[in-house]
């Protein structure tokens, strides 16, 4: 999934355990969309202070485990964001790549072992 959703299931407990091919972002401090989409992103999309703290995964709980799976030249979330997350919470776990961004798309290896990962979880949780 999606780092951000991956990351918010997780958070919740709504999973017994998320990988995200994408890294979670910090709707607080995330810049890229501002330079990307105009200064006003956040209000085309209506996501207004309030809603960016609360959807925002450095700043909820993460209660399952969650393995971020982030390129090391990402270009739109940079790695520090993730590395922060990971660092905050002991079900965090950073596994940096080489690539950027979209770097599973080259490398179908990353998704192989992100998917043995999860299922070493599923095994965990149903035992």
């Amino acid at each position: 999934a999606g780092g951000t959703l991956a990351a918010l299931l997780a958070g919740d407990g709504l999973v017994a355990g998320a990988a995200a091919k994408a890294p979670p972002t910090d709707l607080v401090g995330w810049d890229w969309p501002l330079g990307t989409y105009g200064p006003d992103y956040y209000e085309q999309i209506g996501a207004d202070p309030a809603a960016r703290y609360r959807l925002s995964p450095l700043r909820r709980p993460a209660r399952r485990p969650l393995l971020l799976v982030q390129g090391r030249l990402d270009r739109v979330v940079p790695l520090t964001m993730s590395e922060a997350y990971d660092t905050k919470f002991p079900r965090v776990h950073l596994w940096a790549v080489p690539g950027g961004h979209h770097t599973e798309r080259a490398r179908p290896w990353v998704l192989q072992r992100t998917l043995g990962w999860l299922g070493e979880i599923a095994h965990l949780e149903a035992s």
